[in-house]
């Protein structure tokens, strides 16, 4: 099975928000792009990664989930230094990975959905939301995993850029581990 693949043509009939000079520009004079070219493809900002690999749907809910789910963990040590009481982040992405794995109803996710549903706990939510939704959740997710680890970290400027190199990475890694199945 091969993998999927976009087109200027494919993504343009998405509606970018980009002049179709634009999309030629970053396609750099690829005919044609997977999921791993669009993500090793250093002129396309994260954003408009994102927004081509959701919108053509290029890579498959269970790795959106997966890869939701490990961006949350990532901010999960911040969230719990501040408030070391509350398990509901935990015990929101317990239940997700629990869910994807058939262990848990979609009942009771989303009762654990629910639980960690407050301002400071979005990057638990949205992943929990990712396991049982699509994959707008699981973009969200990375956002708030991102802008939660860099607001913890205002001592490191760079603590967001870094947060979201670390996703395009492990989200390339989770694609490329899954090699034609795509």
């Amino acid at each position: 099975m091969s993998a999927a693949t976009v087109t200027v043509d494919s993504i343009m009939a998405l509606h970018p928000c980009r002049e179709r000079s634009q999309v030629e520009a970053l396609a750099q004079g690829r005919t044609e792009a997977s999921a791993l070219d669009l993500l090793r493809l250093p002129a396309l900002g994260w954003a408009d990664c994102l927004w081509v690999l959701r919108g053509a749907k290029l890579i498959p809910n269970p790795i959106w989930q997966l890869w939701a789910i490990d961006c949350a963990k990532r901010a999960l040590p911040l969230y719990e230094q501040r408030h070391p009481d509350d398990k509901r982040p935990r015990e929101a992405l317990v239940a997700a990975s629990a869910y994807l794995l058939g262990e848990i109803t979609l009942d009771e996710l989303r009762s654990k959905r629910a639980a960690a549903a407050d301002a400071a706990a979005y990057a638990a939510f949205y992943a929990a939301a990712a396991a049982d939704d699509d994959a707008y959740y699981a973009a969200y997710a990375a956002y708030y995993a991102a802008d939660y680890a860099a607001a913890a970290a205002a001592a490191a400027a760079d603590a967001r850029q870094k947060e979201r190199c670390w996703q395009r990475e492990h989200l390339t890694q989770l694609v490329a581990q899954m090699g034609g199945a795509l």
